[in-house]
């Protein structure tokens, strides 16, 4: 297992040492790339959560006056 924050620190170290392993067609780039996109949509998500309950609070709020 490898630790996303060590291949941000250190990506040329990273590929310098999947050169020597068969069948390896990754890159540290392409690992921070997919990293981004993931933290990209996990934003995205707490973003509409966050809008969810405050909605979910306006609604709480309009049953209890009726």
């Amino acid at each position: 297992m490898h630790d996303i924050r060590w291949i941000r620190a250190n990506p040329e170290t990273f590929d310098a040492r999947l050169r020597g392993r068969k069948g390896v067609s990754r890159s540290a780039a392409d690992l921070i790339a997919l990293d981004e996109a993931r933290r990209a949509a996990i934003q995205a998500l707490e973003a509409l959560q966050a809008e969810r309950n405050a909605k979910s609070k306006e609604i709480g709020k309009a049953k209890a006056q009726k």
